[in-house]
Parts: structure tokens; sequence; C-alpha cells
């Protein structure tokens, strides 16, 4: 303090420089040093069970929480705007309405479909129990709990927002968060990391035969891939086959998949880039396919 000793260390250069503040809130302030002799009160809580000189058996302690150099953490209030339910609330809890009279009409008109059960906003409901009204943040996590954690199955649109209300939660925008949240969801890679599928389609029965293959040198689905799920799931299991069609991807139209087809004498056929209407069926299928697996 009267600069005799330096602090070298960084904690201690920290309790010197929160004394030096300290100082300051003084109006007089001096240091005197006190024999070890006289300062038996001080040994004896140092050491924690002696006897005081002064026959005192009492040793005061305080307990810190926390040192006296840590610096408070400010909370820095967040503002999450008007909540939709806080007009309603006012008007159901304490009949307080907005000076225009357009807006205090329209929300008289709303909290007829509402309700106020110990302290909580519900909707009501003439064929269910009652929904609990939520925040736009806590529908966040709502959504969140129904579409990802242990609960969630990554499912659309229209279920992810019906769900919600199937655990008894309500808020206006249910269905546009509801897009919004699945339009920004990842879906998570599939176990053994396949990432494309290859689909086979009847023409005749609409029987559809799907393999899942992994991404190789950033290759979709190659050539000897696409030859052995032919005769592995088609050709092994139901015959050859007269005719396929397919469009022009270098996995069909490769040496190895031309010979599969003239070994078995299957006709191949492509089609032309600018009629790829051609293919619908296949087209319709692969539809059917992601939209389950979205649900």
């Amino acid at each position: 303090m009267n600069s005799s000793y330096e602090a070298r260390d960084q904690r201690m250069s920290t309790y010197l420089t929160k004394a030096k503040q300290l100082q300051l809130t003084f109006d007089e302030f001096t240091i005197q040093q006190i024999p070890i002799s006289e300062n038996a009160r001080a040994d004896a809580l140092a050491s924690l069970g002696s006897t005081t000189t002064s026959g005192s058996k009492l040793i005061p302690i305080v307990h810190l929480m926390s040192p006296t150099i840590q610096e408070a953490e400010v909370l820095t209030p967040v503002n999450h705007g008007r909540s939709w339910m806080e007009p309603i609330f006012n008007y159901l809890q304490v009949d307080i309405l907005p000076g225009d009279r357009s807006e205090a009409r329209k929300i008289k008109a709303k909290a007829v479909k509402f309700c106020i059960i110990y302290g909580k906003l519900y909707k009501k409901l003439f064929t269910g129990p009652y929904l609990r009204c939520v925040t736009p943040r806590e529908s966040y996590n709502v959504l969140k709990s129904l579409h990802y954690e242990e609960c969630g199955n990554h499912s659309g649109a229209r279920s992810l927002s019906n769900r919600a209300i199937i655990t008894r939660y309500y808020w206006p925008t249910m269905r546009s968060d509801s897009q919004n949240h699945v339009k920004s969801c990842k879906l998570p890679a599939a176990p053994g990391g396949v990432v494309y599928m290859l689909v086979l389609t009847d023409y005749f029965t609409k029987w559809v035969e799907v393999g899942a293959y992994q991404q190789v040198r950033d290759i979709e689905v190659r050539d000897i891939e696409v030859r052995d799920f032919v005769w592995k799931n088609i050709i092994y299991r139901f015959g050859v086959l007269w005719e396929i069609v397919t469009d022009n991807g270098s996995q069909f139209i490769s040496y190895n998949f031309k010979n599969l087809c003239d070994k078995y004498g299957i006709k191949l056929s492509f089609l032309t880039p600018c009629y790829p209407q051609a293919n619908g069926q296949t087209e319709s299928t692969n539809k059917t396919i992601v939209n389950t697996l979205k649900k």
C-alpha cells in the first residue's frame, strides 16, 4: 500500500488494486504494523482453536461466497417485445383495454375464446381440453422439443403444428412458425452415412424397390451399385425385365450397366433432355418417398 513491497503475483496485484480503490473512499487512511505479541486475536483466528489472551473463547468467522476481487456479473435486461397474450390477459384479469376503440373491440371478441386458470392463459376448446397459451420464446422451445429432441421425429410442418396442439399448446402463428421451423431443419445423417437412394418402379403394378447408398469420391451412386441393385433386387426376385426406362445419368449409360442389360436381353431406353416428363412415374414415386421421409 505504501510501495514498500512489490506485488508480483497476479492475484496479489488484483487485491492491491482493490485495496487502493477502497482507500479512496476514506477521508483519512493510515497503515500501522502491529507486533505479533499484540495480535493475539488474529493469531487465534489463524490457528482456529487457540485461546486468545483476552480470555474470549469466541472467534468470529465470516464466510465469503466469492472472492472480493471477483467482479459482479451485470445482466443486461432483454426486451422480447410485447407478447400477443398481454392485451387478452389484461382484459380478462383486470378489465384493461387499449384507448383505441377498434383495437378494444377486437380484444373483446378474442377474449371470449380464452380464460385464465391459476394465473395462466388458456384457449378454450369445445371438443377437448383447454390449450396452454405460450409466448413466442416459449413456442420456439415447444417446436424444438417436438421436432429435434427425444419426442421429435423431424416431421413436416402440418404434422408438427398438429403435434403442438395435441400436447396442449397454442399460439396464433402455429402454422407459419412450423413451416419456417421445418424449412430451417437439417435432417440428421442416416445410419451408415447413406445420403442417396436408387428407385425402381414397376409401371404396371406400381411396385417400388429402393436402395440407399453412400457418397463415394463425390459420386452419387456408382454404376457397379446400380448393376448389383438391379440384379439382386429385381432380376433375382422377380425375373428378367423387358425394358428399363431411365434418364441419361452416368450410372445408367456406363459400360457395366449396359453390359448387364445386353447379357439378359433387357431393352434399355433413355429419356431425352427435352422431354423429361416421360419418366413421370419415377418422379411421382420419388416425391412420395421424400414426403414420407419428412413426416
